[in-house]
């Protein structure tokens, strides 16, 4: 079969959507990694009150649609532990397929590797209430509003930053 160079895929292929040329409002948010915190169930609980909420699970499910489905990708990773492999999954799907991905890190020192597949990466504990600032304050995923609000982001939370 290699020889022959006929290859047959298995599955359908995945199709991606580049979400930060998009200025339409995003509606989706998918919860993975370690999600039982009492500040993770909160944020996620506040997000659902704006927002269409999923939560990742071992239960994979279709990925043909995936992009369609979500528009950012928000991963929590407890620190002190290894990093949760259901979170780690959905952040390598969602770099395949151009969604967005906020990377919530609660170790000090992030592993490498993620930090090129996520968007933004708040990291300790404080990571929660600036994760519920970046995803209220968000309207489009398109670079140049994703930017501004980060940069408002930085100036409030940021208190020794002088301007």
């Amino acid at each position: 079969m290699i020889k022959s160079k006929k290859y047959e895929a298995k599955y359908p292929k995945i199709k991606s959507q580049n979400k930060t040329r998009s200025t339409t409002e995003y509606k989706s948010i998918l919860f993975a990694g370690d999600l039982k915190s009492d500040k993770m169930i909160s944020l996620m609980n506040e997000m659902a009150k704006e927002k269409n909420v999923y939560v990742a699970s071992n239960d994979i499910g279709d990925l043909e649609n995936f992009a369609e489905n979500f528009d950012i990708i928000v991963t929590n990773f407890s620190g002190g532990k290894p990093h949760n492999p259901v979170g780690l999954f959905h952040m390598g799907v969602g770099y395949a397929t151009k969604v967005p991905i906020l990377e919530l890190e609660g170790n000090s020192a992030p592993y490498p590797p993620l930090l090129g597949l996520a968007r933004r990466v708040l990291i300790g504990m404080d990571r929660f209430e600036h994760a519920e600032y970046y995803l209220k304050e968000l309207g489009s995923q398109h670079i140049n509003d994703e930017s501004t609000v980060y940069y408002r982001l930085m100036k409030k939370f940021n208190v020794d930053e002088k301007e």
